[in-house]
Formats: structure tokens, C-alpha cells, sequence
């Protein structure tokens, strides 16, 4: 029987909602389901051949790390191939080069940011005046940063993807009424599919005041906000994206 390690928290809690509903599916697919916490990862014995391990990004990545020696690419600067979906231009920098920037030109153009490696250090968020700093007051300066202009956005959805085809779509901010191009998304998750090869991934999309629906971030399947996706759908999205990496 395969085995699927599901992170908990100290309380002993499922670590997350994706957590919780990849655990549920897993066990009612048959799967021996083991939970474990984050400060027990180094005890954990793995079998690269039947294990699946579930649990947030920055403890997944060190699993994979730690136990498999395998370090999956971060995605969160577009690939060149996705920049005409974009329609915004991306940078990257430190934190204190942006906010010194914003400062400077006393906030006249606002700016995403999110980190350019460590997810857990702040979320990705706008600045568009001087107390929205005050939300990365914990980050360094020398940190790095992926910076791009901001786009007014009026919905977005999440795109879930397996094997390269499109299994489930969700709303999650905005009006719900407004809906992505059809046209557009399926190309877009082609040109992902073919440019990183990731056999679970999903697409988020913003559809803007204008009518453009453009790519706002790509995620890795490894693991991914639910977003109310099928739980069965989710659990062979992560699977699927799993056992590619075990190949690596």
C-alpha cells in the first residue's frame, strides 16, 4: 500500500485546508495516510518509490531538499515565453532598491512585490504608499524581490492543470461574473506546459477593466492552495506533480 505523509500542526491540526483535503482524498483512494509535523522532518524515512508527501511550500521544499536532494525551480519570475501574457513588466531587486525607489519618487507608480525565493517571508501584496512598506518592516534589505507593474484586475481565477490539461477552474477574487478568455487561458496553459514541463501546476489569471485576460503567477503542484477544486481532482494534481519529481 502506498503511503502519504500529511503535514500537521503543533495543536495537531491538519496543517492547512490543501493539507486536510489532500489527506482525505489520499484515504478514501486507498492510501495509508501518516501525519507528521514540520519539527519532525528529520526522522522521517522515505521511500522514493511508494511515498507521497503533502504540506506547505517552504516544508515540502525541504523535504525534498533534505531527503531527495532535489531543489524544484522557483516560478516566480515568468519565463520569457509567458511575457506576452503578461502585459506588465517584471523585475528583480532587493527590498531596499525598491522601497528606496518608491520613496524617491514619492510613490507615484505602485508596484507588486512578492519574494523571489522564501514564500513564507511576506505575502505578495501592492505598494502604493508609504505605510504599505510597513508590511515588509521584517525583511531585510538585501533581500530579493520580484517586482511588476500593477494592472487593475477586476477578476481572477485559478487554473488547475494535470498532465497538461486544464481539470478545474476557481474563482477567488473579484467578480465571479467576469470570466477569463477561453481562447486565451487554454494557449496560456500550453505555452506553460511545454516551456516548464510540470506535470501539476496551476495558472493564475486576471481578467483587467479593459478586457485583457493576462497571467498574474504560475504555481508549482507540489503544493498548491485548494481553492475549492474537486479534492479528488486536487489529490491527482499533486500526485501526478510528485511522482515527476521522484524521477529527477
Amino acid at each position: 500500500m502506498n503511503r502519504v505523509f500529511a503535514q500537521k500542526n503543533k495543536e495537531g491540526e491538519w496543517a492547512s485546508i490543501p493539507t486536510f483535503v489532500a489527506a482525505k482524498a489520499f484515504n478514501e483512494r486507498g492510501f495509508e495516510v501518516i501525519p507528521y509535523r514540520y519539527e519532525e522532518i528529520d526522522s522521517l524515512v522515505l521511500n522514493r518509490e511508494d511515498d507521497f508527501v503533502v504540506g506547505g511550500v517552504s516544508c515540502i521544499r525541504k523535504i525534498l531538499k533534505d531527503k531527495f536532494d532535489i531543489c524544484p525551480p522557483t516560478l516566480s519570475l515568468p519565463h520569457n515565453d509567458l511575457l506576452p501574457f503578461c502585459n506588465r513588466n517584471f523585475g528583480i531587486s532587493t527590498m531596499q532598491e525598491v522601497s528606496s525607489k518608491l520613496v524617491r519618487e514619492n510613490f507615484q507608480n505602485k508596484l507588486f512585490i512578492k519574494p523571489l525565493n522564501d514564500h513564507k517571508l511576506f505575502t505578495g501584496h501592492v505598494i502604493s504608499q508609504f505605510r504599505d512598506l510597513f508590511k515588509t518592516l521584517h525583511v531585510t534589505g538585501n533581500t530579493e524581490i520580484v517586482w511588476s507593474d500593477v494592472k487593475d484586475f477586476v477578476s481572477e481565477y485559478r487554473i488547475f492543470v494535470t498532465n497538461g490539461k486544464i481539470e478545474g477552474m476557481s474563482h477567488y477574487c473579484g467578480d465571479p461574473l467576469i470570466f477569463p478568455r477561453k481562447e486565451t487561458i487554454t494557449y496560456l496553459v500550453d505555452v506553460a506546459y511545454q516551456t516548464y514541463g510540470l506535470e501539476g501546476f496551476s495558472v493564475d489569471v486576471g481578467v483587467t477593466s479593459a478586457g485583457e485576460t493576462l497571467l498574474v503567477e504560475l504555481n508549482d503542484g507540489f503544493s498548491l492552495g485548494v481553492y475549492g477544486l474537486n479534492y479528488m481532482i486536487y489529490s491527482r494534481l499533486v500526485e501526478e506533480r510528485w511522482k515527476q519529481l521522484m524521477k529527477q
